[in-house]
């Protein structure tokens, strides 16, 4: 049961810092890179979109 719930919480952790480095990733791209052209926007953010299907 100890191991189970070190699991749990290591699966948790994952899942949180994932999580946070895919916003900070989508904020950096957002602020920085993100083209005037709708066209250039849609592109440089289909990656992101795509991503967490």
């Amino acid at each position: 049961e100890k191991n189970q719930k070190q699991l749990k919480l290591w699966v948790y952790r994952l899942l949180l810092y994932s999580v946070l480095l895919y916003l900070i990733a989508c904020t950096v791209v957002y602020v920085w890179y993100i083209p005037e052209q709708m066209m250039g926007k849609l592109i440089v953010a289909s990656p992101f979109l795509i991503f967490p299907l």
